[in-house]
């Protein structure tokens, strides 16, 4: 296998994980739900605006999609 093509693979399996790892959350209901806000993440640089589900005290996740929540 050429590089290129390694690394194409490892891109979509990549890619795969994360929207079956996304689709598998839709179902948790957090703790508290803050919709619309803008989240800023220097490490990937994402400035955006996303929900972010909180549980247990700690921010289990941040999404586009919308998320259910407690509060």
């Amino acid at each position: 296998m050429t590089t290129l093509f390694k690394a194409f693979t490892c891109i979509t399996l990549l890619t795969l994980a994360q929207v079956s790892i996304a689709t598998a959350q839709t179902n948790v209901v957090y703790d508290v739900v803050l919709q619309g806000g803008r989240v800023i993440d220097p490490e990937t640089k994402l400035d955006a605006v996303r929900n972010v589900g909180i549980l247990n005290s700690r921010i289990a996740q941040i999404s586009e999609a919308p998320l259910k929540g407690k509060e």
